[in-house]
C-alpha cells in the first residue's frame, strides 16, 4: 500500500471502488487480508448501485468515454468480489429493501411533506389517488409497491400539484412551479447525483488517477441515484409492455 494510502484519512478501498478502479481496488483489499463476509457484501452492494447507474445510456458524447471505461472497471470489481463470496439468490430484492434508506423521501414523510397537500385534497382537485401513491411508493423506493401500481395503470408522467387543477398542471414546468411528477422527479434526482453532487466527478478522478474525497454524501448519492435509475427503468420497462 502507499504511503498515502496509509496516511490519509480518506478510505482509498471504497474511493477506488466508486472511482471504478480495479486493479487499485484489488491491491489496496488483498494488502487489508479481510475476508470477512459482511463486510465484503457491503462492498458488493456499492459496487452494484455504481453498476445500475453506469448502465445508463443517456450521456453526453464528451462523458461517454468515461462511462465505457468505468463500466468494464466496475465490472472487474463485482466479478473479483463474486469470486470471494458467494452472493445470494435474493440479492437483487435484498438490495432495493437496502435503498430505502437512501430515498428521497423517508418512509413517515406524507403527501403533505412530498406533495405539499393531502391525499384527500388532491382528490379533489382533480388527482387520480393511484397516481399521488405511485409517486409515494417510487420516491421512498418502495419497489414492490411501484410496480404493483404501474401494473395497475398508474401514470407516472402525470404532473402533481396541491396548487393547480391537473389540466393546468399539465403545461407547468416542474422545476418552475410547485408541481411534481414521478417519473421527471426520479430522472431529475438522478442526474443532479452525476452532474451536481459529485458520481460523474468521481468517475473523471478515477479515470484520471486523481483522488476523491469519500464521505457519507457521496456514498448516500450513489445509492439514491441507483435508486431513482431503477425507477426510471422500471417505468419504461412498464411503457414498453404497454405499447
Amino acid at each position: 500500500m502507499e504511503k498515502n494510502e496509509r496516511t490519509s484519512g480518506n478510505n482509498h478501498l471504497l474511493m477506488y471502488l466508486l472511482q471504478n478502479r480495479a486493479n487499485d481496488f484489488i491491491r489496496v483489499f488483498e494488502a487489508q487480508n479481510n475476508r470477512c463476509f459482511m463486510g465484503i457484501y457491503s462492498l458488493y452492494r456499492v459496487a452494484y448501485a455504481n453498476k445500475i447507474i453506469l448502465r445508463d445510456d443517456d450521456w453526453s458524447v464528451n462523458f461517454i468515454p468515461v462511462v465505457e471505461k468505468a463500466r468494464g472497471e466496475n465490472q472487474r470489481i463485482i466479478d473479483y468480489l463474486a469470486s470471494i463470496i458467494p452472493i445470494p439468490e435474493n440479492f437483487i430484492d435484498d438490495f432495493k429493501m437496502s435503498l430505502q434508506s437512501f430515498a428521497w423521501f423517508d418512509k413517515e414523510d406524507d403527501f403533505e411533506f412530498m406533495l405539499d397537500g393531502s391525499l384527500e385534497h388532491l382528490e379533489k382537485m382533480g388527482y387520480r389517488k393511484i397516481d399521488c401513491l405511485l409517486y409515494e411508493a417510487g420516491l421512498k423506493f418502495n419497489f414492490k409497491e411501484f410496480e404493483r401500481l404501474l401494473a395497475l395503470g398508474a401514470d407516472p408522467y402525470v404532473k402533481l400539484s396541491s396548487e393547480y387543477t391537473p389540466e393546468i398542471a399539465s403545461k407547468l414546468d416542474i422545476i418552475a412551479f410547485d408541481v411534481y411528477s414521478t417519473y421527471e422527479d426520479a430522472e431529475r434526482h438522478l442526474y443532479d447525483g452525476c452532474d451536481i453532487y459529485g458520481i460523474g466527478d468521481c468517475w473523471k478522478d478515477g479515470l484520471s488517477e486523481k483522488e476523491t474525497i469519500v464521505d457519507q454524501n457521496l456514498v448516500r448519492q450513489f445509492f439514491l441515484a441507483a435508486g431513482c435509475r431503477l425507477v426510471c427503468e422500471s417505468i419504461l420497462k412498464s411503457k414498453s409492455i404497454k405499447q
